[in-house]
């Protein structure tokens, strides 16, 4: 009728064009196999008898691949999987047992890649469909994706109830391994019903398979959601419900009739995997259109997803389009698209492996280099000190969604290596300005194990990047609470702050610098708070090193994610103080050897104040990386007001000679050594005088030329060996300042002390990570430097 209403008053939408509104109403058609009307389910039947041959002239796939028809046998199950199954252990057991003589129709697509496999798990609402009419949709994945397909023919509903459908995936599975992949070589991809099965069947399995495919996975029966009334009109399914005895879930579940156990199964997680545990996820495509009536349904699963899994979840959702419109006439809108983000997705699964295997490995030191894997290992850095908080599952500042977003981001900089905090500290006298809240530890030893969690997170995700992590243990500033609440703990006195920006009246505010320095250096130089303060600090180490990742269950101190560790973010010299800084820095840095002689350790010195203080920061046999960071604006190099490049070439000039001799200090000590922080604000002229120069819309002429210097300058030191690397400060990422004051935290790449937007770089500022992408390039090794 809809086609009819088309050619006289238009589509049902205005996006539709003819092409795109007979899809719908065809596979709306097929879709009425559960309708009540036996004449509409009889011809339903009838088309999906024969839709080989209709798909062929409505559908026509130009393909050379070979198709091999075969049989998939019955396999045994593997009792380990039972234990997952719950209530299904027992019907399971019993189908495999009466399944023994089962020969399933199948069929193969070859393809140009003959050491991956897709299994495809075709839809048909677990009532209707075979291998060989969902030929056109194995013909198209190994088209779109260059990867081999295999189709199978699962039992159908209501002949055989669930869960006999989750038997035979299994046996193709199995059969899908006799061939010879192993399961990180392995995609399982399905529509509808078949995303359904597809999830099934990871869950039964926990198998880490190289990723899935589901268009329009069916991920919850309940049709509660607002898209089921939203999009009722204009989709090609109707509601779920068990009180129809035509409908397919009854089908599925209860053909021979109900029972209250019947509507307890309607949130298991094997038949709704929205309820499903996923945390151990592979990477995952889910692609959705906009006018299905299982949009929301969708959305929740995809959100549900990047909530607990560790691994890649990408959710395409594509404007007005219907249930499972990739399987429509080729020319509809959006066809084309999403066959290619398919086959896009596929190869970036391949990309992910290797940049997990190459992120398993322990980043080393070798005289002044760092090695990965017998190569040399040139850190292209970022600072995201926020990683933590953002990582957290809710709260004020969670924020997982835009974490995946800044780390893929950041992975197509060239990023692989982020500097993050596993410290905060939080005071007896109650929320303090400028800091950044929740905070890790709200009292000596005592830990907020949300937001450990946090962290927990995001070291999982930054494998899948390829991204190391240099974690700082503490901080000298009091943007994270930092040494000086160690102090103010111990003498339970209130810290007398610097200057620092108060976001309310928009200006640098505050007291002495120099008092504030006096009070924090007794955090390491004071006798009587001493062991007060180390114990705290050192067992704040124990608990970090040795902490056990919730998401991961590797012990931090065994992870290779994490590339060094850092004892304080930027420690301050003492006048008169080097021995108690020697000390410190040497006891703090064993005590993490002897907890982790896996990884690095730097002090996270900025290495400003000459060639004895770098000595005494960096002298310990238990500091295995230098530090550096270079700041041209807060050192009085650079005058951020000054449209000429007159400031501009002189900190450029002072940043050549700051990092040549970093590199002769370092090299003195056979040592690597990492500039760690450099950073510039954006242009604060013109248009953009005062608070303007904060905004994400000024200029960043400036920086982009004092970005490309200090590449440059480190780039040639690491050509001589003399060098490993540098990392940008700091990333912001999607996060943009504020529009009125406020005190509420914006989590760009500036902490809270500073004003938001002042040296953050935006996922906006694409000349800028131009730059940074290109310091691979710039510092490429040749050959002959490997190990």
């Amino acid at each position: 009728m809809s086609t009819i209403q088309f050619i006289v008053s238009g589509p049902m939408l205005p996006t539709w064009d003819r092409r795109t509104q007979l899809s719908r109403d065809l596979i709306r058609f097929l879709a009425t196999n559960s309708s009540e009307s036996p004449l509409l389910r009889a011809l339903s039947v009838a088309c999906f008898k024969y839709w080989p041959i209709i798909s062929q002239i409505l559908q026509p796939v130009h393909s050379n691949a070979q198709i091999s028809e075969l049989t998939i046998p019955a396999y045994p199950l593997n009792p380990a999987v039972l234990e997952a199954t719950g209530l299904w252990a027992h019907k399971l057991t019993s189908i495999a047992q009466a399944s023994q003589q089962m020969r399933m129709e199948a069929e193969h697509i070859a393809s140009t890649d003959s050491k991956h496999i897709i299994l495809y798990l075709h839809g048909g609402s677990y009532t209707s469909g075979t291998a060989r009419q969902y030929r056109n949709m194995h013909l198209r994945l190994a088209q779109a994706t260059g990867v081999q397909v295999l189709g199978f023919s699962y039992r159908l509903a209501p002949q055989a109830p669930y869960p006999t459908q989750l038997y035979d995936a299994y046996c193709a599975y199995q059969y899908v391994r006799d061939l010879g992949f192993s399961d990180d070589h392995i995609i399982f991809a399905g529509d509808s019903a078949g995303g359904n099965l597809a999830l099934a069947l990871w869950q039964l399995l926990r198998a880490p398979i190289r990723a899935l495919v589901l268009l329009s996975p069916r991920v919850d029966v309940t049709s509660t959601r607002d898209s089921w009334k939203r999009n009722a009109q204009v989709d090609v399914l109707r509601p779920y419900t068990l009180d129809n005895s035509h409908s397919t879930i009854r089908q599925l579940l209860a053909p021979k009739g109900l029972s209250q156990q019947t509507y307890q199964l309607l949130s298991n997680p094997f038949i709704a995997p929205i309820h499903a545990d996923l945390t151990q996820l592979p990477p995952i495509l889910v692609q959705v259109g906009t006018a299905e009536v299982m949009l929301d349904d969708i959305v929740e699963f995809a959100a549900q997803a990047q909530m607990q899994s560790s691994s890649t979840v990408e959710l395409q959702q594509y404007e007005n389009m219907f249930h499972v419109f990739q399987a429509g006439l080729p020319g509809t809108r959006h066809f084309k698209e999403a066959w290619e983000r398919i086959g896009a997705f596929i190869l970036n699964a391949q990309q992910w492996v290797m940049a997990q295997s190459a992120a398993s490995r322990f980043v080393t030191a070798q005289d002044t280099r760092l090695v990965l894997d017998q190569h040399t290992f040139v850190v292209n850095g970022a600072n995201y000190w926020q990683a933590m908080n953002l990582g957290m599952a809710s709260g004020p500042s969670g924020n997982r969604a835009r974490v995946l977003q800044d780390l893929s981001e950041l992975s197509r900089a060239g990023i692989n290596m982020v500097r993050i905090l596993a410290s905060s500290e939080g005071s007896q006298f109650g929320k303090q300005p400028d800091r950044m809240y929740p905070v890790l530890m709200t009292a000596p030893e005592q830990y907020d194990e949300d937001v450990f969690a946090g962290l927990d997170w995001i070291l999982a995700q930054l494998p899948r990047f390829g991204i190391k992590a240099t974690v700082s243990l503490n901080n000298y500033w009091t943007w994270s609470g930092g040494a000086a609440q160690y102090v103010s703990w111990a003498t339970n006195s209130q810290i007398p702050y610097p200057k620092q920006w108060d976001h309310l009246r928009q200006a640098f505010t505050g007291g002495d610098y120099n008092e504030f320095l006096a009070y924090t250096n007794r955090f390491y130089a004071d006798k009587s708070i001493y062991n007060m303060t180390q114990h705290w600090f050192r067992q704040h180490i124990r608990r970090v090193v040795h902490r056990i990742n919730t998401v991961t269950h590797t012990r931090y101190c065994d992870d290779p994610t994490i590339m060094a560790w850092e004892l304080m973010n930027e420690p301050q010299v003492i006048e008169g103080g080097e021995s108690q800084m020697e000390q410190w820095i040497n006891d703090s840095a064993l005590l993490i050897q002897q907890l982790d002689p896996n990884h690095l350790i730097t002090s996270g010195a900025e290495s400003k104040n000459g060639r004895e203080w770098h000595r005494i920061m960096h002298a310990s046999p238990y500091i295995s990386l230098a530090s550096c960071h270079f700041w041209p604006l807060n050192w009085g190099y650079y005058n951020a007001t000054d449209p000429t490049r007159a400031s501009l070439d002189f900190s450029i000039s002072k940043m050549h000679e700051f990092v040549k001799d970093n590199a002769q200090w370092a090299s003195s000590l056979n040592k690597p050594t990492v500039l760690f922080e450099f950073g510039m604000m954006r242009d604060n002229w013109g248009e953009h005088s005062g608070l303007l120069g904060y905004s994400p819309d000024a200029p960043v002429t400036h920086r982009n030329a004092f970005y490309q210097a200090v590449y440059e300058a480190v780039a040639e030191m690491v050509q001589k060996q003399q060098f490993s690397g540098a990392a940008f400060w700091a990333y912001s990422g999607t996060a943009r300042p504020p529009l009125k004051p406020t005190l509420q935290i914006s989590w760009t790449g500036d902490p809270p002390h500073e004003p938001p937007g002042w040296n953050s770089v935006y996922d906006q500022d694409k000349q800028t990570l131009d730059i940074i992408r290109n310091f691979a390039v710039l510092s490429r090794q040749d050959p002959t430097t490997s190990t």
